[in-house]
């Protein structure tokens, strides 16, 4: 039986490993593009910042949609002989506002070709907001609502849960120091409801991603911005309304918009799959190599992780930097989309961008939805920083959480703790017990540390002083356009634009062709397959230790977003 089983399973692994190698063929190999294609871009579930596949995500028939992918497909596409035509066929998509301003901005070079173009709505929200969803469509020139579907633009609305009286009837005693006022993201821990100033940042970023949702419907829809505010007073709107009022042009079905694109084409069935037609070429291929480097998810230590959460960690950051200049690229563009986390971690990819331009290599930053705290620290110091008008960056503060977590354990498990200290400060890191004043005082003096290091980095590497930097931290977030008015970051504009401005430092011209090459290079089905396993391992051997917990749960200093923060 056992020498039967190692056989099965290494046939499993050889068929695995055979069928990753097919991919990667058909990946190098490419499809082709007939002509008087349709390009077909279905938004139905999350749109991630990369699509950099991990093991499971490589065996799905729905294999994940990048946002790069799609804007690059559309720029690509406008000036592609063989595609005449393109349909955003939006059904159920997770997206935010910068994802929005992203394809739209996209969409306009698709639309100055001059190549037919529509977004279908199965429907904007089903007794949801689809604020996200109509913002998405309207980047086409026509918007087609099936009969059946809704405009549910209601506007946009900030929600955070305050878990302080779960925390109390569990017996769980928190404790956070944060610098400063606004540092909101430990508030859910220990407030009821907002504080002043915590409301007055939340109140300031959701006027300006309203204002900017507004703007981009009254432009796109060709009515005044005061019409939209109208019909935010008014929806949501069924489909009979939605028509009458302007929101859409059409009321359809699909068939119908498969109809059009045929009669377009000249041709049946002329629709061509986003994921073909990305696998068929690439937008910057071709002239001085350029590194592009992605740090999406919470930031860490260690190595970056992929998937539905991912993590940016610092290893592979680090080494990311390290490897392009060994490459001897011109210049980097680095994508951040990240909330922040760690601060040694952030700390050591902002030293990597430091030594890159002193090797002579300009890096130039691109901001996704978020770039807060820890993320907006990895960027200060880049030659230039773009981000998104709705962009959340800023966050120039640090925090930390200590946990009295001994009366949970003895109340509600039983678990009583004893212990033996062989120095004075022993139990420093303990999470049994609410820090002692004297202990509070040092971690104070940490923070203190972390904070003013955060405000003195931001200032030189931001050509700012001191006290101007100051005056807008505090822990603060900040809206990409806010931000471009403070001087935190440099320019409003999307990735291209980023790296309009990187050809500029290389010595390019703007119409210059570049070679894009992502750093570090994407990993092989072994090593995602290792990587699986060594993740399995280290489950196991964490659930072989639950009365670890007790000294897990504590955070220590923090460059972070909320933890808990929805917009939508």
């Amino acid at each position: 039986m056992a020498r039967a089983l190692k056989w099965f399973l290494l046939l499993s692994f050889i068929s695995l490993v055979s069928g990753f190698v097919l991919i990667a063929l058909a990946l190098v190999i490419g499809p082709g593009v007939p002509q008087k294609s349709v390009l077909h871009l279905r938004f139905a579930g999350r749109l991630r910042e990369t699509a950099e596949p991990d093991l499971f995500s490589m065996l799905k028939t729905d294999k994940p949609v990048s946002l790069a992918t799609v804007t690059d497909s559309v720029r690509r596409a406008a000036h592609d002989d063989r595609v005449v035509g393109l349909i955003l066929d939006v059904r159920a998509p997770e997206v935010g506002m910068t994802d929005v301003q992203a394809i739209a901005q996209a969409m306009e070079t698709f639309r100055a070709a001059g190549k037919w173009n529509v977004g279908f709505l199965e429907t904007a929200g089903e007794f949801d907001r689809g604020d996200a969803a109509y913002g998405l469509a309207t980047a086409a020139d026509t918007v087609v609502l099936s009969p059946p579907g809704d405009v549910n633009l209601v506007g946009l609305r900030a929600e955070v849960p305050f878990l302080k009286g779960t925390l109390e009837r569990l017996r769980l005693q928190v404790h956070v120091d944060k610098r400063y006022e606004f540092k909101n993201a430990p508030n859910s821990l220990t407030e009821s409801k907002m504080t002043a100033p915590h409301r007055e940042a939340l109140r300031a970023l959701v006027d300006d991603i309203q204002e900017d949702l507004t703007l981009h419907l009254a432009t796109r829809r060709k009515v005044p911005v005061e019409t939209v505010a109208e019909w935010y007073a008014a929806g949501p709107f069924t489909a009979d309304e939605a028509a009458k009022k302007g929101l859409v042009d059409q009321l359809g079905y699909f068939d119908s918009v498969l109809a059009e694109a045929e009669k377009v084409a000249g041709r049946e069935q002329p629709l061509i799959e986003l994921g073909a037609y990305a696998a068929s070429g690439q937008l910057h291929h071709r002239g001085p190599e350029v590194a592009l480097i992605y740090a999406d998810g919470e930031i860490m230590r260690g190595e970056s992780g992929g998937g539905d959460s991912p993590t940016a960690g610092s290893d592979t950051l680090t080494q990311a930097f390290r490897d392009a200049r060994q490459a001897e690229v011109k210049g980097v563009l680095f994508r951040i989309n990240s909330p922040g986390g760690s601060y040694v971690a952030s700390d050591l990819v902002r030293r990597e961008i430091e030594v890159t331009r002193a090797a002579g290599v300009p890096v130039v930053v691109s901001m996704g939805s978020l770039a807060a705290s820890g993320g907006y620290f990895m960027a200060i110091g880049a030659d230039r920083i773009f981000a998104e008008s709705a962009t959340i960056t800023g966050s120039i503060g640090v925090f930390a959480v200590s946990l009295g977590a001994r009366a949970f354990f003895e109340h509600w498990l039983g678990v009583t703790f004893d212990s033996y200290d062989a120095t004075p400060n022993a139990d420093f890191f303990s999470q049994l017990d609410p820090p002692a004043a004297a202990r509070k005082a040092r971690m104070g003096t940490f923070l203190d540390r972390i904070y003013e290091d955060f405000v003195t980095k931001t200032a030189a590497g931001r050509n700012l002083a001191h006290d101007a930097v100051d005056k807008v931290a505090h822990g603060r977030v900040w809206s990409g356009r806010a931000a471009k008015r403070l001087g935190l970051v440099d320019e409003v504009g999307d990735s291209e634009a980023a790296l309009t401005a990187l050809k500029g430092l290389i010595g390019v011209g703007a119409d210059a062709e570049v070679s894009l090459q992502v750093f570090p290079k994407p990993k092989s089905p072994l090593a995602l397959l290792s990587e699986i396993l060594d993740e399995s391992a280290r489950v196991l051997a964490w659930s072989k230790s639950g009365a670890r917990l007790a000294s897990e749960v504590g955070a220590g200093p923090m460059l972070r977003m909320p933890w808990i923060f929805d917009v939508h």
